[in-house]
């Protein structure tokens, strides 16, 4: 969601402007909360891997191997994730054109959006393996 990715960001900038005018209270507020964010994103993701191992178990598939470098590798990719998923968002606004499964779009805002050209879906054949996407 917007706010996942644009809330730490924010918080951020504003600890940055709190410790470059020396306002403490707010360093000391946005610091903790920062910390809160960093530290809870891993707990979250435990607990939806607990839960997605379990589905796969009562299915009775292989568990993928778990191991403690897998978990400092994801520990280490949540911020990476984080900032591109920022530049993502931020990228997305700037595009004015879709075209998608033979329909054009021109988005002029968030309840702006006209149908510029329609071509008819056409079947794909599901024997043969392709890219495209449905």
């Amino acid at each position: 969601s917007i706010t996942m990715v644009l809330l730490p960001f924010w918080a951020g900038r504003q600890l940055e402007a709190a410790i470059f005018n020396k306002q403490w209270l707010y360093v000391s507020y946005l610091g903790s909360a920062t910390a809160i964010n960093i530290v809870s994103l891993p707990i979250l993701w435990v607990i939806i891997e607990y839960h997605v191992r379990v589905v796969i178990q009562a299915r009775g598939e292989k568990l993928p191997s778990f191991s403690l470098s897998k978990i400092i590798k994801i520990l280490f990719t949540i911020p990476f994730a984080q900032i591109i998923s920022l530049i993502i968002l931020i990228s997305s606004m700037k595009i004015r054109r879709v075209k998608w499964r033979g329909i054009t779009y021109r988005i002029n805002g968030p309840w702006d959006i006209k149908l510029v050209e329609y071509r008819p879906y056409k079947y794909l054949d599901k024997s043969v393996k392709s890219t495209v996407s449905l």
